[in-house]
C-alpha cells in the first residue's frame, strides 16, 4: 500500500489493566527528535509510545483489518519493513499496551507511518487507532509527533489523503492547521470513494509547529518536547 489510509473507528469499551509505562528511546532519528523522549514516564499507565518494531507488524496490520474497509489500505509486509520509501525515509511509531491481557504481547492502540523528504515534505501514509483505544486522543498525538519531526527536518510542507466520507478525521486534520488541497475522484476502492488530498503549509508563519500546541501530549499527561 503505496496511498494513505487514515482512519478513526467507532468506540469500543477498555477494560485491560493498567501496568508501568516507560518512554523509550528510538535510535536513528535524523537530527533531532526522540532522544525526544529522554524522560521516563513518571506515573504507571496503560500505553508505552516506542518506534514500531518489526515484530509490530501483526498488531499493526489487525488495526488496518478492523479499520479500513478494503484490502488496498493495509500495508504490506516488505512495505512496512522499509527504511525508505519512494527515495524519501520512512518512519514508524506506535503506541501500545504493554503485556496486554497478560499475554506477553503488546496490545497495538493506535500507529502512524510516514514519510520525510527535505525537499518534497512529510507525507503521512497511514495512520489509525484499535476501535478498543478510542478517545483517548493517540491519532492526535502521533500526528503532532510526525509535524514536529516533519519541522526538524525542515520540511516545506505535510500532507495526507483521507476517504471523503471520514469526517472525524477530516475535524482532527482541520484542527492541526491541515486544509484540502484538492479532491481525487474515486481514488479509493471497495468501496469506491473519493479522496481528499490535505496539506500543511509548514513554512508559513512557522506553522506554529514550534509552539507548545505541538509538543507531543501523551494520554498520560506527560508532554515531551523534541528538542
Amino acid at each position: 500500500m503505496l496511498g494513505t489510509s487514515n482512519h478513526i473507528c467507532p468506540p469500543k469499551a477498555i477494560g485491560s489493566p493498567a501496568t508501568e509505562a516507560k518512554a523509550l528511546e528510538a535510535p536513528g532519528l535524523k537530527r533531532d527528535p526522540m532522544n525526544l523522549i529522554r524522560n521516563a514516564l513518571k506515573s504507571a499507565t496503560k500505553y508505552t509510545f516506542r518506534r514500531a518494531h518489526p515484530s509490530d507488524y501483526q498488531g499493526i496490520n489487525r488495526v488496518q483489518k478492523l479499520c479500513f474497509p478494503s484490502e488496498r489500505e493495509h500495508t504490506d509486509k516488505d512495505v512496512f519493513e522499509m527504511g525508505q520509501l519512494n527515495g524519501s525515509e520512512f518512519h514508524k511509531f506506535v503506541i501500545v499496551q504493554e503485556n496486554a491481557r497478560g499475554s506477553g504481547e503488546d496490545d497495538i492502540a493506535a500507529y502512524i507511518m510516514y514519510q520525510l523528504h527535505e525537499e518534497l515534505g512529510a507525507h503521512i501514509v497511514s495512520l489509525a487507532t484499535s476501535p478498543y483505544h478510542q478517545k483517548q486522543g493517540h491519532a492526535r498525538d502521533l500526528m503532532r509527533f510526525s509535524l514536529r519531526h516533519a519541522e526538524s527536518w525542515g520540511c516545506p510542507k505535510s500532507s495526507l489523503r483521507v476517504r471523503s466520507s471520514n469526517e472525524a478525521a477530516i475535524r482532527l486534520y482541520r484542527s492541526l492547521g491541515f486544509s484540502e488541497a484538492k479532491r481525487e475522484i474515486a481514488y479509493y476502492w471497495d468501496p469506491v470513494e473519493d479522496a481528499l488530498s490535505m496539506e500543511i503549509d509548514m513554512m508559513a508563519s512557522a506553522s506554529g509547529v514550534s509552539g507548545p500546541e505541538y509538543q507531543l501530549r501523551l494520554p498520560w499527561g506527560l508532554q515531551i518536547g523534541l528538542s
